[in-house]
Formats: structure tokens, C-alpha cells, sequence
């Protein structure tokens, strides 16, 4: 009989998705805590004025810049995968690889920003950073995809509500492939238009990004 109970315990604890949520979370904290890392403050040899001091930050715009994307970027991301983890009953071994590659692009977006941030015309810096998010997007849809084929969502999740999930997830995929694909020609533009759709995303459906 204790051994039973034992068995159970470990079993729940196995199938309890808290402690995934809890290592992505800290992933997702320390991705955008190094975002800023790259930022470096103005340094002069003597007091800068006003105007010197306005040169000195319009230098380092567009570090700054993408640095706000990529905040907004990361919160897109934490946000959307704490709504997904907020309608998962149980997890297994497989969604726990899962996540982890989720983490991956997640974890590559700091260099990214750098790198866009060092070259910010370049195209194939503006590529690469497209294509993180992108590839974040797509990997964001594959752990729904899984949980909501493997019984581990709720069981008052509607067929209608997983599959208008889904679409959104799909919907922002396809925006951001769309970006990456003009991304080599026009790296600013690129780079906005995927900004523009993460924000017309969260404005257009709210709390409902991934819960209905």
C-alpha cells in the first residue's frame, strides 16, 4: 500500500507542468535581462551638455531600438506560453523536449538583437533576427499543437477554441515568414512589419491570444 501511494506521488509530480512553467519562466527572465546587456552608456571626457548628450543617444538609437522590439518580442512570447501552460492539466516527457526547443530561439534572441543592433541595415543580420522569431512562432504552435492532441489541455477546451488557437499562432507564423522573406531587401522595414503584427495580435485579442 505505501508503495503505491509513493507510486502516485511520483506520477503527479511526473505529470504536474509547474515545474516546466517554472524553469521557462526563469529562461524567459534571464533572455530579457540580457537584452540590455548590450547597451552601453555614453561616456565623455568631460560634462556633456544637452545637445551632446542628445548626439551621443541618437548614436546608439538603434541599439535602443531593437532593444524595445526585442523586450516586446520576449514578453509576446512569455505571455503566450504562460496562457498555453495556464490550460495544460498534465505534462509527459515528450512535452518537456518540446518546450525545450521552444526555449532555443527563445535563449538566441539576445545575440540576435545585438547583431541588428551593431548592423542595423544590414539584410542578413535583419534575416537572422527574423527568423528567430519566426521559428519561436512556429515552435510555439507545435507545443500547442501536442498538448492539444494528447489530452493534456483541460477538458472544458472546445474542439472551436483549439483549433481558433491555432490559427492565431499559425496567423502570426505566417506575417513574421512573410517578413523574413523581404527581410534580405528592406531589414527596417522587415523588422517593423513583424513588430506591427505582434501588436496587432495582442490588440485584437487580448487575453483571448491563446485562451478563449
Amino acid at each position: 500500500m505505501r508503495s503505491s501511494r509513493r507510486g502516485t506521488r511520483l506520477t503527479e509530480r511526473h505529470e504536474n507542468p509547474a515545474r516546466i512553467e517554472a524553469f521557462s519562466d526563469g529562461v524567459f527572465s534571464v533572455a530579457i535581462t540580457l537584452l540590455v546587456i548590450d547597451i552601453r552608456v555614453p561616456s565623455f571626457p568631460h560634462e556633456p551638455s544637452n545637445a551632446e548628450m542628445w548626439l551621443a543617444l541618437g548614436a546608439i538609437g538603434s541599439k535602443l531600438l531593437i532593444f524595445a522590439v526585442s523586450f516586446v518580442t520576449i514578453g509576446f512570447f512569455w505571455i503566450g506560453h504562460h496562457l498555453i501552460f495556464w490550460s495544460i492539466e498534465r505534462s509527459n516527457r515528450i512535452l518537456m523536449w518540446l518546450n525545450l526547443l521552444f526555449l532555443f530561439p527563445i535563449v538566441c534572441l539576445p545575440a540576435a538583437t545585438a547583431l541588428v543592433g551593431e548592423y542595423p541595415k544590414n539584410g542578413t543580420a535583419a534575416t537572422v533576427y527574423v527568423a528567430i522569431v519566426m521559428t519561436t512562432a512556429l515552435l510555439l504552435d507545435l507545443v500547442w499543437w501536442y498538448v492539444s492532441s494528447n489530452e493534456l489541455v483541460s477538458a472544458t477546451m472546445t474542439r472551436e477554441s483549439v483549433m481558433a488557437q491555432h490559427r492565431r499562432l499559425i496567423l502570426v507564423t505566417l506575417i513574421i515568414f512573410g517578413a523574413a522573406c523581404v527581410a534580405p531587401f528592406f531589414p527596417q522595414f522587415a523588422i517593423g512589419a513583424m513588430l506591427v503584427a505582434i501588436l496587432y495580435i495582442i490588440a485584437t485579442t487580448g487575453s483571448r491570444m491563446l485562451v478563449d
